[in-house]
């Protein structure tokens, strides 16, 4: 086996071989598109368990910026991110801790703030005759779900989140199949943090008596996955009813497990949108006395009980003025948070927003002990 220098130096090798080949293969003028945005959360935070009350302000400077002709695009998004606290900063995320590469730096530091930055995306996609390839850091569109996307190995949704649609990315290639207009395959393989192949995968989707239907096989050094999704109009209601599940092979604790949603979401004109969703997790504990102190198995992502119920609700007061409230209810041990937010858009550019997590339960249960938090974001793009 080649040491980790050598590795490293052989993929990026080969990574400047492949985009030396593409830009070769190039023979039309690339267009130039960035778009930056700036972030902005005030967070108010209170641990109730101490009863100590803090404040949290987070920006984000985000460059998007794409190169792309007819059959070739370079895509970047880099953030530089500023975090102030009125306290000592004891713990901040870090996305992409499983990753081969660093892909965060401090630039600057304090004991009550942090300047670093984020490298979010960075590939290279070309289109070769019915198929797409990407190689880099970029992420894997799996999934159906709306609360939680159980076949999603790669980028699984982060509920307990201020942003649930910011997903950590993967380090690897991504080679997409088209056969008509209906059906694509796409094969995936990802390097872990020692550059190794890290999870390989085979999906397939197509529109197959009038639903969209899938089925995805994961091999990992950790486990193996084989899954199903299937979208579909509920007969004529105007409701879309959704499932996705994969049956876990957990090699590392030699333990099978069946993980699952099944939910439904429907419009009711053009103001209310309602959606509801339960999840079956079969690597979840019917009892809370026996959830784990330290749940780092990437298998639970999150979730430690068996069943979950969980559903969102969006009330358009006018085109700039959306409400919306999400809860989930973890329904083994009661506990539950609500998520209340809304937004103003007082411009094409800038959004306006307030919101909250209210979490609920006893101590020892899964949402019990955890911290309500209440914002307020400016977004704005540029």
């Amino acid at each position: 086996m080649l040491p980790i220098k050598n590795r490293v130096n052989k993929f990026l090798s080969l990574s400047l071989l492949f985009t030396l080949f593409l830009l070769s293969r190039s023979a039309y003028a690339f267009e130039f598109e960035p778009i930056f945005s700036i972030n902005n959360f005030s967070l108010f935070a209170h641990n109730p368990l101490t009863d100590e009350r803090y404040f949290i302000n987070f920006n984000r400077l985000r460059a998007d910026v794409t190169l792309s002709n007819d059959w070739l695009k370079f895509h970047i998004i880099g953030d530089n991110e500023n975090y102030r606290s009125d306290e000592k900063i004891s713990y901040m995320s870090t996305p992409g801790e499983n990753l081969p590469v660093d892909i965060h730096r401090d630039l600057d530091s304090g004991s009550q703030w942090v300047n670093r930055f984020y490298l979010y995306r960075a590939y290279a996609e070309a289109e070769v005759l019915n198929s797409t390839i990407s190689l880099g850091l970029q992420r894997v569109p799996f999934g159906v779900g709306r609360l939680w996307t159980p076949t999603d190995t790669f980028n699984p949704i982060d509920t307990v989140s201020l942003e649930p649609g910011e997903r950590e990315g993967i380090l690897g290639a991504v080679w997409t199949m088209y056969f008509g207009d209906y059906t694509r395959i796409i094969a995936v393989t990802a390097a872990d943090a020692d550059w190794q192949t890290g999870k390989n995968s085979l999906h397939i989707k197509s529109f197959i008596f009038k639903m969209d239907m899938g089925a995805t096989y994961v091999h990992s050094t950790d486990f193996q996955m084989a899954g199903y999704e299937i979208e579909s109009n509920f007969f004529k209601t105007g409701a879309e009813i959704r499932s996705e599940g994969g049956y876990f092979f957990d090699i590392e604790n030699e333990d099978n497990f069946f993980k699952g949603i099944l939910g439904i979401d429907r419009s009711f004109g053009e103001k209310f949108l309602a959606a509801l969703e339960y999840l079956y997790n079969g690597a979840g504990e019917s009892d809370k006395k026996n959830y784990p102190l330290y749940p780092k198995d990437p298998l639970l992502f999150g979730n430690l009980a068996r069943h979950y119920m969980g559903g969102t609700l969006t009330y358009m007061i006018n085109p700039l003025v959306p409400i919306s409230v999400a809860a989930l209810v973890n329904i083994n041990d009661a506990s539950f948070f609500i998520t209340p937010s809304a937004s103003y858009s007082f411009n094409d550019n800038g959004t306006f927003s307030l919101g909250a997590l209210i979490f609920n339960g006893q101590d020892d249960s899964e949402y019990g002990n955890l911290e309500p938090t209440y914002f307020i974001r400016i977004d704005w793009v540029f």
